[in-house]
């Protein structure tokens, strides 16, 4: 009796839950990541019996239970395929209750008006939204972040206030934002591919590797052009590449050229000297010249197995300047520059010795040592280097002298760096007045990409020197101030060899006549690259 009443009781059980059925709409690794999916499904289909189920292997699934028809279920697939991004739903038909843990329940929101899309209606035709994406497409990107983020203070879960302010927070290098902000813009909305490319990239620039490749990959497998799929498998490629822990970089560059005064000469004739009586002398006239030019730098690389972040870099540098006349004014450059540099938290941290022997035909050839720490990041470079020259012949001997200098550059904007460096040059001998001195130097490099094969190069440098000691014969300190203004034009082969011409003009004033001249240099170089 007791087990008919139990098989009874089994049937009766079995016929509540015969032919229901179940829509599967989603499932993700992640709790909060469920939860999204829960919030954005229940303003959509607005139902009872919306739920997060968990699976024993540590997944959640969305699926709204305990559908009563066919008819019904497909109706919610239908509503789901039309108006969100959950396209893949599917139906399960239920004859027996199924076991599992029921995590999160929906509110039933009934005979309620969408608001989600009323608000961001607002949001984006609103004055601030507007101004924000302005700043934006104009480049402005530092203002951009903050008009964003105010908005996003506000209005925390828009997909597009998360997306922009991402966007602008890459921009101005402030990275760990733009990942926190395209994190919630893929929790909202897994299948925004844009967003979760630009995620992928900022991990993959991040050097985080394997998130990166995960992200990548996720990517391929969407519904994405074939360009960016390229670039994916470009992205890929290098990811899965084994670093080489030797390897050799190889830079070439020779070309010709011409300057308007090789020997700067002055600009006026004659001048006076104020210490003898102002009597008049003549000047050294501006000789123009042609020259050819060739450069050769070899690096060796050398990644340490155990401690990948530390690299050791020896590098070789010749360099040749040989006029077709004025062969008295050629020199040629040595160079030897050992390093050691460790990269940590997205900071470059450097110490080289630097030793070169230059070579002049004038008799005036002399040797340079240098030791230099470097702090560099993605946007900044800050230097501090002692040098010392010693010049080789004994009638020169007594313009050795060593010099401390201070170097700072720093991206302002995209494409655009100001640089600032000061330096100190003090004698050795004591018999010398023209060589102790303070340089202040300032200036900036603008570069603009015409195309991806064609660019152009700005730049304007200023140096102001003051002397330290009297120069007799014109009864005054030596004051200078030295104008540099340049302009270069490089085009791009497809073997990634660079055609690049360039031009500058030159202008020293100085406060002693014998120190004014200026010069304009033209050359065309040919740039290629090995690497081993």
């Amino acid at each position: 009796m007791k087990k008919n009443l139990y098989l009874l009781l089994l049937i009766f059980y079995s016929s509540i839950h015969a032919n229901t059925y179940e829509l599967y709409i989603a499932s993700t690794k992640y709790e909060n990541v469920a939860k999204q999916y829960l919030e954005e499904v229940n303003d959509i289909l607005k139902i009872e019996n919306l739920i997060i189920r968990n699976h024993e292997k540590k997944n959640f699934s969305l699926i709204v239970r305990d559908i009563q028809s066919i008819e019904e279920a497909k109706r919610l697939k239908y509503i789901l395929k039309t108006k969100s991004i959950y396209k893949d739903s599917f139906i399960k038909k239920i004859t027996v209750k199924p076991s599992y843990t029921v995590l999160y329940e929906a509110k039933i929101i009934l005979d309620k008006k969408d608001e989600n899309e009323i608000y961001r209606h607002k949001i984006e035709s609103s004055n601030e939204y507007i101004t924000a994406s302005t700043m934006y497409n104009i480049e402005d990107y530092n203002k951009a972040y903050d008009l964003f983020y105010k908005l996003f203070l506000k209005y925390n879960n828009n997909i597009n206030i998360n997306y922009f302010l991402a966007q602008s927070a890459i921009k101005i290098k402030k990275y760990d934002e733009a990942t926190a902000a395209l994190e919630r813009v893929l929790i909202q909305n897994p299948n925004m591919n844009k967003a979760r490319y630009e995620y992928a990239k900022l991990l993959y620039n991040l050097n985080i590797k394997e998130e990166a490749k995960k992200e990548f990959n996720i990517l391929l497998e969407k519904d994405i052009t074939n360009e960016i799929k390229y670039e994916i498998k470009k992205y890929l490629e290098i990811l899965n590449k084994k670093p080489k822990l030797f390897y050799t970089q190889v830079t070439l560059i020779t070309g010709v050229g011409q300057s308007t005064n090789v020997n700067n000469g002055l600009t006026s004739n004659e001048y006076n000297l104020p210490g003898l009586n102002n009597i008049t002398v003549s000047g050294e006239k501006p000789i123009k010249d042609s020259f050819h030019n060739e450069i050769l730098v070899i690096d060796f690389n050398n990644i340490l197995k155990d401690s990948p972040a530390f690299k050791l870099k020896n590098s070789f540098l010749i360099y040749n300047k040989n006029f077709f006349n004025e062969t008295q004014e050629n020199i040629t450059v040595f160079g030897y520059k050992p390093s050691i540099s460790y990269f940590h938290d997205q900071y470059l941290y450097q110490l080289a010795f630097n030793m070169n022997n230059i070579v002049k035909e004038n008799k005036e050839s002399f040797n340079t040592y240098s030791l230099t720490p470097t702090i560099i990041n993605e946007s900044s470079l800050l230097s501090l280097s002692y040098q010392r020259a010693l010049y080789s012949y004994f009638e020169n001997e007594n313009k050795d002298f060593y010099k401390y200098e201070f170097i700072f550059r720093h991206k302002i904007i995209n494409n655009f760096d100001f640089f600032s460096k000061i330096s100190k040059t003090t004698r050795i001998e004591d018999n010398r007045i023209d060589i102790d001195k303070v340089s202040v130097n300032g200036g900036f490099d603008y570069n603009y990409e015409i195309n991806n094969k064609n660019m152009i190069q700005l730049s304007y440098q200023f140096e102001e020197s003051d002397y330290k000691y009297k120069n007799l014969l014109f009864d005054s300190t030596r004051k200078d101030k030295n104008h540099l203004t340049g302009i270069d034009y490089s085009y791009l082969n497809d073997d990634g060899s660079r055609f690049i011409l360039s031009s500058a003009y030159i202008k020293n004033f100085s406060n002693q006549d014998a120190y004014n001249y200026k010069e304009i240099e033209t050359k065309i170089n040919y740039m290629k690259n090995f690497n081993w």
